[in-house]
């Protein structure tokens, strides 16, 4: 019993402690530790390279930062949309001069069939500046592509982004398997006449 009482007491005075301290007090001192931890962070990104996370297949363009449905499996039709989510960290920003930044973010697309070879490829897939007044450290990018002339098999699709703020650039793939049928057939099929 005496164990509790002594245990029970500390705590006590802590959070009598804690009530004495006006509210405000509290909040500009967790506003100016959130600053520094921030800070921090920005410390630690510079030292990142670009670096490609969460890659995933969607179902269609994201909403939002990691607001997306995965696609089930990695099969499509030719011709169906093929979406990829990709959050990307270690960008740099360029001063634009008004009081906004830029992350200035390439991406190249090359496709891949099952032997390792490139079969297309694409420069500037993707061309994107993004402008704030803050240093953004929350970005997504949605890929979208259709494979048209392409035969069924397995695939890569690999997405080469460049950095031009900070000068960096990363490689990732996203393996792919195109399957018989054309897409625009199958959802056209599935709509049902006018009448």
């Amino acid at each position: 019993m005496r164990m509790r009482s002594r245990l029970k007491f500390p705590l006590a005075l802590g959070l009598g402690a804690a009530l004495l301290v006006p509210v405000p007090a509290l909040a500009e001192t967790s506003l100016t530790a959130f600053d520094a931890a921030r800070q921090a962070l920005l410390s630690i990104w510079a030292e990142l390279p670009l670096t490609a996370r969460n890659v995933t297949l969607t179902d269609g363009p994201a909403a939002g930062y990691g607001n997306y449905t995965p696609h089930q499996g990695s099969e499509f039709r030719t011709g169906e949309p093929i979406h990829v989510y990709v959050e990307v960290l270690g960008y740099g920003w360029k001063d634009n001069g008004d009081g906004t930044l830029s992350e200035l973010l390439d991406a190249d697309l090359n496709l891949l069939n099952a032997q390792g070879t490139t079969v297309a490829s694409q420069e500037k897939f993707l061309t994107a500046d993004i402008k704030s007044r803050e240093k953004l450290l929350e970005t997504f990018l949605t890929l979208d592509a259709t494979l048209t002339a392409f035969d069924p098999g397995a695939y890569k699709l690999q997405y080469v982004l460049h950095d031009r703020a900070g000068g960096k650039d990363t490689t990732f793939e996203v393996p792919i398997t195109l399957v018989a049928g054309d897409a625009s057939a199958a959802s056209s099929s599935a709509t049902p006449p006018a009448q």
